[in-house]
C-alpha cells in the first residue's frame, strides 16, 4: 500500500475553555508516495486565500475518517436526565 499524507494548512488558531491553545488545520490536497519511492503524486483540491498564505503547507500522514477519534461537542456536559426524547408531532 501506498504511503498517503494530506496537505494542511493552519487557518486559525483558536482558545479551549481551560486556555490551552489550539491550531485548526483546514485539508487543501493530498500526497502519495510512489511505489518506487523515488517520486510523489500531489494533487491540490484547493488554496487558502488571504494575505496571511505564504505558499507553504505541511503534509501530516493521512488517517481514514474511521480511525479517527470522533470529538463530540457535548462531551463534559452534565447529563440531563429530564430530557423527553419524544417528537411532538
Amino acid at each position: 500500500m501506498r504511503q498517503q499524507y494530506e496537505i494542511k494548512y493552519p487557518s486559525r488558531e483558536y482558545t479551549l475553555s481551560n486556555g490551552e491553545k489550539k491550531t485548526f488545520w483546514t485539508t487543501h490536497g493530498s500526497i502519495w508516495v510512489d511505489e518506487d519511492k523515488k517520486s510523489m503524486s500531489v494533487k491540490i483540491d484547493s488554496l487558502p486565500v488571504g494575505d496571511k498564505f505564504t505558499g507553504y503547507f505541511k503534509a501530516f500522514p493521512y488517517v481514514p475518517k474511521h480511525q479517527q477519534k470522533q470529538k463530540s461537542s457535548y462531551e463534559g456536559l452534565p447529563a440531563d436526565d429530564d430530557f423527553d426524547e419524544t417528537i411532538p408531532f
